[in-house]
């Protein structure tokens, strides 16, 4: 599946989870790209996956508020 989203001003990067088989999100993915690639899944299944934008300030690391996408894997 190919997730995409809109540019977050000010962002430094994105961070991608995917929910594991536990009902728990996972960090996956750390990217400044404005969509990500996920392979290997299994054909007809639904994810959920969410991102947020970070930015890194000084000494500390700010972060948006999650966006959340359910997709079937074709």
């Amino acid at each position: 599946v190919t997730l995409s989203w809109e540019k977050v001003r000010g962002a430094t990067g994105y961070q991608i989870y995917m929910m594991n088989s536990e009902g728990k999100f996972e960090k996956i993915a750390t990217t400044k790209e404005l969509k990500y690639v996920k392979t290997g899944l299994k054909k007809g299944s639904t994810y959920s996956f969410r991102v947020r934008a970070y930015k890194k300030l000084d000494s500390k690391t700010l972060y948006s508020s999650y966006k959340t996408y359910t997709v079937k894997a074709k």
